[in-house]
């Protein structure tokens, strides 16, 4: 009975080993993340543009504005939600083609004039397709407010 109970007491022993080994590769995992995502966040708050995601269905996962003037809607009304949902009627249909554009692998660039509370703002778009595997897996749009440079012009 004793050599059974000793056998045992190896065994969850070694287990034990196992665990904290996994537990100190998740916690290293889980830090890796973490550092991925702040960098991430560095670059988008670096660009200062506003930088959108859509996927296939052309419903918005991803959403950051570091300047929420030019918004219609704060960020987070977005998410789930279709431009047609979101944007002027103006906006929707250049998204919409934009997609069908990206999903034959095409980025498209364009630049378009929006009235903004009676003001009117200049924009520029880049729509470029994700690709996951070499399938389409969504657009990403980044936005750029290019007013000044319009009025100059």
């Amino acid at each position: 009975m004793e050599d059974k109970t000793k056998e045992e007491i190896e065994v969850l022993q070694k287990r034990i080993v196992k665990l904290e080994k996994t537990v100190c590769e998740d916690k290293r995992v889980i830090e890796a993340l973490r550092e991925s995502q702040l960098q991430l966040m560095n670059i988008l708050v670096s660009i200062g543009d506003l930088v959108m995601i859509l996927d296939e269905e052309g419903r918005f996962t991803f959403y950051h504005a570091l300047e929420t003037s030019d918004l219609y809607l704060p960020p987070e009304e977005f998410i789930g939600k279709k431009c047609s949902e979101v944007m002027p009627l103006v906006l929707t249909s250049l998204v919409e083609e934009a997609i069908q554009k990206n999903k034959e692998g095409e980025v498209i660039e364009c630049e378009y004039p929006l009235d903004f509370r009676g003001e009117i703002r200049w924009y520029s778009a880049k729509l470029s397709p994700m690709l996951v595997n070499d399938h389409y897996a969504g657009s990403v749009a980044v936005i750029r407010n290019i007013t000044k440079h319009k009025v100059k012009e």
